[in-house]
């Protein structure tokens, strides 16, 4: 699986949900890297390292993917068989599916989602939109294409067809005003709501999300109304399970965005030197200690008087004792059984 592009068909959806959305900077989370797993797993037909609960749902998809290959090829011989397909989409973007199927007319579209969140049903799935218009460019000879989406941890299948004289142009549009927008857009354009906001990368920086999420109070209702806002905003007065659902929705927007925040700028400081009201970056220096008299000494004894050297070794050598003494104290030490020490010639009896 290749690198995405900046408009990729999979956060379309997100995009149109709000144009200011961008993808989250960082490592791949434990979510998205078992997704490529089992992606790979799909493709090649190696079940290996997945276990039998990721076995079972590979299989599942395998099996559907099997069953759309055995439906085209019953109205034609001649069906094209393309895995991890890559599509452009009218220039504008480029995706990856993990199956097309085509024949002389027809084709057929496959995409698996490991996830446990539901997708958008494949009617009106954007992605789908989009891989179903790099299909027709790809094949002009195509008149209708049918896609899939495949969820077999939600045991749910959603296909929809598409045809090429009455869909097309209007997929086309859609996709090509979502890109647009999320190209050139305004502050009052963006919309922040738990769906978009919580897979954002734009959490430090997004104007519309700190209004709702800091002041507790904006013109936006996505979230939550303004009066139920100020309820949630007393974590102790939360009356109904349904205000303390409310607010598990902004603690999960808030602390991954206060997380960016905080790394967002030390780094700036970092690079820039600039000072930043109301935030400190902060060193501790490690207490320094002697953890090895002999050795200190040996470091320093040339450089000390006879009388300095006298005293110094009898102070290293009584805190050394001392410290070996704390480290064997039953009081400090807990089980016994974990302190026994054995005769050598009990240790060494076999050898």
């Amino acid at each position: 699986m290749g690198a995405h592009h900046e408009f990729s068909p999979s956060q379309l959806m997100y995009r149109e949900a709000c144009p200011g959305w961008k993808p989250e900077d960082g490592e791949q989370s434990v979510q998205a890297a078992e997704g490529t797993m089992m992606h790979h797993a799909l493709e090649t037909g190696d079940l290996k390292g997945l276990n039998e609960e990721q076995t079972r749902c590979v299989s599942l998809v395998s099996d559907l993917f099997m069953s759309m290959k055995e439906e085209l090829e019953q109205e034609s011989s001649k069906a094209e068989v393309h895995q991890e397909l890559k599509l452009g989409i009218m220039g504008l973007t480029f995706g990856t599916a993990d199956l097309v199927l085509v024949n002389e007319t027809h084709a057929k579209i496959g995409d698996a989602k490991f996830g446990w969140n539901p997708v958008e049903d494949a009617e009106t799935n954007l992605q789908g939109w989009a891989y179903a218009i790099g299909v027709f460019e790809k094949w002009p000879s195509v008149d209708y294409v049918e896609v899939v989406f495949a969820q077999p941890r939600l045991d749910s299948v959603s296909r929809a067809h598409f045809y090429r004289k009455a869909d097309l142009e209007r997929m086309k549009l859609r996709v090509m005003t979502v890109i647009a927008r999320a190209k050139d857009h305004k502050p009052e354009d963006l919309k922040p709501s738990e769906f978009t906001c919580l897979y954002c990368g734009a959490k430090a920086t997004c104007v519309a999300l700190h209004k709702k999420a800091l002041v507790i109070s904006s013109k936006f209702v996505e979230l939550a109304p303004d009066k139920e806002l100020l309820d949630i905003y007393n974590p102790e007065q939360l009356a109904t399970p349904e205000l303390r659902g409310k607010a598990e929705i902004l603690r999960r927007i808030l602390e991954p965005w206060c997380d960016k925040v905080r790394k967002d700028n030390l780094r700036h400081v970092l690079e820039t030197g600039e000072e930043i009201p109301g935030f400190e970056v902060k060193s501790r220096a490690g207490r320094r200690t002697v953890t090895d008299p002999q050795i200190t000494w040996e470091l320093v004894k040339d450089r000390m008087t006879a009388s300095e050297s006298l005293l110094r070794q009898g102070t290293a050598r009584f805190q050394g004792e001392a410290q070996t003494g704390d480290r064997r104290s039953p009081h400090r030490c807990g089980n016994p059984a974990r302190r026994r020490r054995d005769p050598i010639s009990t240790t060494n009896k076999g050898k």
